[in-house]
């Protein structure tokens, strides 16, 4: 089913509970959202509570799991995935995450590690390096032209390639599971 995401708020309860009404009729083995995390977490909770209870949830790295976790309650919200567009931020196993939890420490000690500030973390990475590429007197002209010229990056063992033909990021995806208390795990 396709919901719109810009609906407005009055209408998430008639959305979720539209939503839910199909999943429950369809009996899914999964259910797989491309939604802002609001509406991942209370259609969590409404499908949990529903006949289509057993149904996996999967959702993409814009949900938030403490929003699944407070809507549909820790028991409830357990096993959901959610796939990641950066990797795991908790265990040092690749030299930018290494990196990434010794600058939060450094820097934003009473920051909560987290996908959301590694992704900054790494964007600002690509970032600095287009800046030191365009030499001297940077400007966006030159930034960007030196961004579009960096050919493969490693940042620690998450690569970036861009150039005129391609612009990709980390080519991978990590999945996250939410596990006992509503805590992340892989």
């Amino acid at each position: 089913m396709k919901i719109d995401a810009q609906q407005p708020p009055a209408k998430l309860n008639e959305v979720v509970a539209q939503v839910t009404a199909e999943i429950a009729k369809a009996q899914p083995d999964a259910v797989i959202m491309l939604t802002s995390s609001k509406y991942v977490a209370e259609i969590t909770k409404a499908v949990k509570n529903s006949p289509a209870a057993g149904a996996q949830i999967y959702a993409m790295s814009v949900v938030w799991a403490d929003d699944i976790v407070k809507a549909a309650g820790e028991d409830k919200a357990r096993g959901a995935v959610i796939a990641q567009a950066v990797p795991f931020p908790y265990s040092a196993t690749l030299p930018v995450v290494s990196e990434y939890q010794r600058v939060m420490k450094q820097y934003a000690p009473n920051e909560p590690l987290s996908f959301p500030t590694l992704e900054g973390f790494i964007a600002a990475k690509i970032a600095v390096e287009g800046i030191k590429r365009a030499g001297a007197n940077p400007t966006r002209e030159k930034v960007l032209k030196a961004l579009y010229n960096m050919g493969e990056l490693n940042l620690g063992g998450v690569y970036v390639d861009y150039s005129p033909k391609a612009r990709r990021g980390w080519g991978s995806v990590d999945l996250s599971v939410i596990g006992a208390k509503g805590k992340l795990m892989r």
